[in-house]
């Protein structure tokens, strides 16, 4: 049976001598990053940070580090418009002459693999709610990524049996999600976890926290 992974383009079959399929990585970064880039960069507020936009900086991070995405679980509900960044991310793979990826409605928001990477990332936006509404978000959001910790990546492909599962969580950097970044999300855990986190910032970008950095 033929992968989601392979289905999207990430694994392209090539014939060894010996007859064997083997699945090799050619990403496009810089192209895939651009368009993505391009696609993050608008209908930015500057009172809030909106999850798609979240979502597609993150997938800026991952192209640009050589992972690429094959699935997304984009947000959907009152007064959100999925459809379109559903099709921001369709023409960014089109962009670079790749099948759409797969969208599911569960799940992590990026599912991201390369030879020796895979990655689940969950993504949250900020809006102007109350105090408790943001703590709220940030809980779930917490919970949703630490749910998908994996020893090992799970069902992958020929040619990426030895990628590190890495999981991140991906935040605009605001002050209440800083302060409980810094109180519940402590370096000890990152380590134990390989989590990540991924502060999203006013110019629209994704700064990586990695495990030896405190938030």
């Amino acid at each position: 049976m033929i992968s989601c992974i392979e289905k999207q383009g990430i694994v392209q079959q090539t014939h060894e001598p010996d007859g064997v399929q083997r699945g090799c990585f050619s990403p496009k970064s810089e192209a895939a990053a651009g368009y993505a880039r391009s696609c993050a960069k608008s209908d930015m507020n500057n009172s809030i940070a909106p999850e798609k936009d979240v979502l597609l900086a993150a997938t800026v991070f991952l192209v640009e580090r050589g992972v690429i995405p094959y699935q997304f679980s984009v947000a959907a509900g009152k007064g959100i418009n999925n459809t379109e960044t559903i099709e921001k991310l369709r023409r960014a793979f089109e962009s670079i002459g790749r099948p759409s990826p797969n969208f599911s409605g569960n799940g992590a928001d990026i599912l991201a693999v390369s030879e020796e990477e895979w990655w689940a990332v969950e993504c949250r936006g900020s809006g102007a709610g109350k105090p408790q509404t943001q703590r709220n978000n940030f809980d779930r959001a917490l919970a949703s990524a630490v749910s998908y910790y994996e020893e090992q990546p799970p069902c992958l492909p020929q040619g990426f049996e030895n990628a590190k599962a890495f999981i991140a969580l991906a935040l605009p950097s605001s002050e209440a999600y800083l302060k409980e970044l810094r109180k519940r999300v402590r370096m000890p855990l990152r380590v134990r976890l390989n989590l990540w986190i991924l502060l999203y910032d006013n110019n629209r970008i994704v700064r990586a926290v990695s495990l030896e950095e405190n938030v």
